[in-house]
């Protein structure tokens, strides 16, 4: 049981990705979709596909 409430408070405590790719990545597995992780960074569902097959390099500034 310890080890289990470690897990869970390390994984909690986790810092998020760096790169803009990690970062939908991380996002898509915790929101569950492309359009909820686009809303998050105020871009189209097809441009956050894009940044994340890394078809699109350069993010906009409010990224």
């Amino acid at each position: 049981m310890r080890t289990r409430s470690r897990a869970d408070r390390e994984s909690f405590t986790q810092e998020p990705p760096k790169r803009l790719k990690c970062q939908i990545g991380y996002l898509l597995k915790q929101l569950g979709s492309a359009k909820a992780v686009a809303a998050e960074f105020g871009v189209t569902a097809e441009s956050g596909n894009r940044y994340w097959r890394g078809a699109r390099k350069n993010p906009s500034q409010n990224c």
